[in-house]
């Protein structure tokens, strides 16, 4: 199914839609008890009424008509570039809002926003706006109240930031702190053994399992790298397998119980590169998943476009706007765990993080950065259909990638990756750049 795009916000026509009288001044309040620190609150009001510049990145918005609450993602501010500060998971209630003009389809530039205090005019790249996306949408907003901010929202310290250890040849278990989480967090690291025996810098696979947690996948996987390196059917690289914790869609939770995506994206990307010989740019990263994996490895990578040259999408999973394919219909107790884990039982926001929704929003930047990405989905597998209806969208959107229905093989990671022979050596070493 497309996205829906009939209509305006709370089933109400663009023109027509909540057009309301304005102050000249935009206030802002925040909400007693819900604990946004007075810090927070003081600068959200020097932003909005002193006239400083405030712009939202790396996330699509979200908008309730019942409750007139939107979410943004993130937010930065400053004057320049170089002096920015940022928010993230900042929620407001509006006392007025009116859209000025929105459309159907994204220019596919990414879901980058910025407010004018001057006209307290919001420019959204991207909202979810009662189950419709909009993109490029002009609104005017006022009568800010400060809901809660990632500031009042903390990770939950009791989830498996740190996995079992799997034992497995050149594979090792590490650690990092975690600044975001508070605390240590685990990952896997595969060194080929031109790691060692050259001063070579090599490039990097992230490999983000399924629903989860993958722990058991690991040994599999990296065993089937390492032996298509040795025998020089891949390049030489180095494979990081990401804890994204189980159950969690590759996405930071709403309610900031599980940033899972912005631990990786922040913090482990970064501490690779600075612990490991690697390519530290994106011309030496490929992002690569499995199912759920593969769900995180379409909606991050073209979310963060800019870090990967590669993106491999194996069997990815939920990949419709309902979240109504046939796992979520066998097992409907795992879906609406998702949909109250990580979404806060918002179907604004799970619209939000899904790979078709980003697709949109940044199509024109995946074809002029030349990001090559690939999709496979095995014949036997009964995601089969939605993965194939994404392939479709991506067509339509001039997304250039490849599709391959891998034959005989079901939903299994290694299955997809045999199955692809020689095209493995293909897509890696085309995103790469090496011939």
């Amino acid at each position: 199914m497309g996205i829906p795009l009939e209509g305006g916000i709370g089933g109400l026509c663009l023109a027509s839609m909540l057009k309301m009288g304005w102050s000249q001044v935009v206030k802002i309040k925040t909400v007693k008890g819900r604990g946004v620190p007075g810090l927070v609150a003081a600068i959200f009001a020097l932003l909005f009424v002193a006239g400083t510049a405030i712009a939202q990145s790396g996330g699509i918005a979200t908008f309730n008509s019942h409750t007139n609450e939107l979410y943004l993602p993130e937010i930065a501010y400053g004057s320049n570039p170089a002096n920015t500060e940022s928010f993230s998971a900042v929620t407001v209630r509006l006392g007025h809002i009116e859209v000025l003009g929105a459309a159907a389809n994204s220019v596919g530039l990414g879901a980058s926003a910025a407010f004018d205090p001057r006209t307290a005019v919001l420019k959204l790249g991207a909202v979810i706006a009662d189950g419709s996306a909009y993109f490029d949408a002009d609104v005017r907003i006022g009568g800010i109240e400060l809901l809660s901010t990632s500031d009042t929202l903390r990770p939950d310290k009791t989830l498996p930031w740190v996995t079992a250890e799997v034992v497995s040849p050149r594979v090792s278990f590490r650690t990092f702190n975690s600044q975001i989480v508070g605390g240590e967090v685990s990952y896997h690291i595969y060194l080929p053994q031109t790691y060692t025996s050259a001063p070579d810098r090599l490039p990097v696979v992230y490999w983000l399992p399924g629903t989860e947690g993958g722990v058991s996948g690991i040994q599999p996987v990296a065993t089937f790298f390492d032996a298509a390196i040795r025998a020089e059917k891949l390049p030489s690289m180095i494979v990081v397998f990401v804890n994204g914790l189980p159950r969690r869609l590759w996405a930071d939770s709403k309610d900031g119980s599980s940033p899972v995506e912005s631990v990786f994206v922040k913090e482990l990307i970064p501490h690779v590169d600075d612990t490991f010989r690697t390519i530290a740019s994106r011309e030496g990263r490929i992002l690569e998943g499995f199912s759920m994996g593969g769900y995180g490895a379409a909606r991050i990578g073209f979310k963060f476009s800019q870090l990967f040259a590669g993106i491999s999408i194996l069997a990815g999973g939920p990949m419709d706007l309902e979240f109504a394919g046939p796992r979520a219909n066998r097992e409907p107790a795992l879906r609406a765990q998702l949909i109250s884990d990580v979404c806060s039982n918002d179907s604004n926001y799970f619209q939000a993080i899904s790979p078709l929704i980003t697709a949109h929003a940044s199509a024109t930047l995946l074809r002029t950065q030349k990001t090559t990405i690939r999709q496979l989905v095995g014949t036997l597998d009964d995601t089969r259909d939605l993965n194939f209806s994404f392939h479709i969208q991506m067509d339509l959107l001039g997304i250039p990638h490849q599709y391959l229905d891998v034959l005989n093989v079901g939903h299994s990671a290694l299955g997809l990756l045999q199955g692809a022979g020689e095209l493995n050596g293909d897509f890696y070493r085309k995103a790469l750049g090496i011939k």
